[in-house]
């Protein structure tokens, strides 16, 4: 190999090296980097067709039980503590209307995980640092700027939750809309753990970003984009029938293609998407 081709696969190798890093600049391993079409991304030997994880026939056995566990860490609560019931109730509303039935459960102490698959814990943290202490200690990767209210960990099927979002004048002036904004944030992040994505991650997005005149639950969550207070709706959003789908897939257990596609990824929701992306020929929205 002459000294050209030498220093040119070296670099070739740095370059890989720092794109696939945990760094802020190249938002999840996989992800495009703006400008190019190159990705870091391998197919995989799970299948990432849409067909198969969003399967448009109801799976015919799966969990129809949820076990959903609460638990507010040292000094969280505020708002979130106060309107708890009323965030479980609508909770519930939502699954019913999709055949789910569930049970709370409030727990004294952070979670290390579920085994079951019906099991999910949604863990309210103080504020800015301790929630990003706990996305890193759970995922070993740092909270994202997106990621300001709620982040998941698919591999311990835990939520959690900055409580000092929701300490807002507008929610303590008008509480409905607070709760319904707890409500969806929990029910979206939920949905995260079983792999379930933005679909205003793509351009041309396979999935209906409006549900029968309500935002889609699975879109970004913004700051200016919370749930809109309506008096038929239980989280002011709602999924369409291949997502819940997606979700029942899921809730079948290990030998789910939604759990073996994420766990092939490293439980890495960002990896994942560019996965789907990448096998169905979906082109994905440039980072800003």
């Amino acid at each position: 190999m002459n000294r050209r081709a030498f220093i040119s696969r070296l670099a070739t190798l740095a370059f890989g090296a720092v794109a696939s890093a945990d760094n802020d600049l190249y938002k999840g391993i996989g992800g495009p980097f703006v400008g190019s079409g190159f990705t870091f991304s391998s197919k995989g030997k799970e299948s990432y067709k849409l067909q198969d994880l969003m399967p448009t026939d109801t799976p015919s056995s799966f969990g129809k039980k949820l076990n959903i566990h609460f638990c507010f860490d040292s000094g969280a609560g505020g708002f979130y503590r106060r309107n708890l019931v009323q965030i479980k109730e609508r909770m519930n509303v939502f699954y019913a209307k999709h055949g789910l039935s569930v049970e709370f459960f409030e727990d004294e102490k952070l979670f290390k995980g579920f085994d079951n698959f019906g099991d999910f814990g949604v863990e309210i943290l103080k504020d800015e640092k301790s929630f990003k202490e706990r996305k890193y200690k759970l995922t070993g990767k740092r909270a994202t700027l997106e990621e300001h209210a709620g982040a998941s960990s698919p591999k311990q099927r835990v939520v959690i939750v900055r409580g000092d979002v929701f300490e807002t004048v507008s929610f303590r002036q008008t509480p409905i809309k607070g709760i319904m904004a707890a409500a969806c944030l929990n029910v979206h992040e939920i949905f995260h753990t079983a792999g379930l994505f933005h679909p205003d991650l793509f351009i041309y997005s396979p999935i209906e970003e409006n549900v029968d005149g309500l935002r889609n639950v699975m879109l970004s969550f913004g700051a200016d984009k919370y749930p809109i207070v309506t008096s038929d709706s239980a989280i002011g959003a709602d999924v369409t029938p291949r997502q819940i789908n997606q979700f029942f897939e899921y809730l079948t257990g290990r030998e789910s293609k939604n759990y073996k596609a994420l766990k092939e990824c490293g439980f890495d929701l960002s990896l994942l998407v560019q996965r789907i992306a990448d096998v169905n020929k979906l082109e994905r929205r440039k980072l800003k």
